[in-house]
């Protein structure tokens, strides 16, 4: 097989393989958004009296839950 052969095969593997690197790479700091918006909310709505997380139409029983729907489920 030709060098030329050889690298018009294998140029098309390296891409497939970069580009399966980047999607993860990109995947992982999107759920990392995702956690770090999460975590942030959480500590916000977590300082909040009772009353005030009431009028949201929160209790703090829930707040676990309701953060993940709103940030952690795709």
């Amino acid at each position: 097989m030709s060098i030329a052969t050889r690298i018009a095969h294998e140029i098309p593997s390296a891409l497939a393989v970069a580009k399966e690197v980047m999607a993860s790479v990109s995947g992982f700091f999107s759920a990392f958004s995702r956690a770090n918006s999460a975590a942030h909310a959480y500590d916000r709505l977590n300082h909040l009296s009772d009353a005030q997380l009431a009028a949201r139409g929160l209790s703090r029983e829930m707040l676990g839950e309701y953060i993940s729907d709103m940030y952690l489920t795709d």
